[in-house]
């Protein structure tokens, strides 16, 4: 079980930063042309928000299974000194939630926005925040922190 969901977190990570790239990428168009806010940039928006959370889900169970993480929980002196259970202890955690309560946030404000251009604005600030935070956070092959390849295998 913890493979397999290791595999579908790799590859939906895929997944949410094509969709919420293409998000970003589609409200600055429509911003920058005065267009108005449509049923597919809800879609977009909406979209991006479900699979964001479907990830963090995953990530949670995930972070609960993890023989990684067993061991840092429990205060074991040698688990704390490798940079790899802290950062999927700690960092990598941490940084995953508040994106995506950055996503959810900016669906939520851009609700209460009357104009169109705002609703473009507030999706594209808290849209590229949680983008920025995600690039961050993810542990890339050539990351300090964490080295994971690009796509995990069983």
């Amino acid at each position: 079980m913890y493979l397999r969901l290791l595999f579908t977190h790799s590859c939906l990570r895929w997944v949410v930063l094509i969709v919420l790239i293409y998000s970003i990428y589609r409200f600055s168009i429509a911003k920058i042309y005065k267009k108005t806010f449509s049923k597919t940039d809800q879609l977009f928006s909406q979209l991006t928000d479900k699979l964001i959370q479907l990830q963090l889900v995953i990530g949670i169970v995930l972070y609960i299974v993890s023989p990684l993480l067993s061991g840092f929980w429990k205060q074991d002196e040698k688990f704390s000194e490798y940079t790899d259970q802290q950062f999927f202890g700690i960092i990598h955690a941490i940084m995953m939630f508040i994106a995506v309560s950055l996503i959810s946030a900016g669906i939520a404000l851009s609700k209460r926005e009357f104009s169109d251009n705002m609703k473009y604005k507030k999706l594209i600030i808290f849209f590229g925040l949680a983008l920025l935070i995600i690039l961050i956070a993810i542990p890339w092959p050539f990351s300090p922190l964490s080295h994971r390849p690009y796509l995990r295998t069983f």
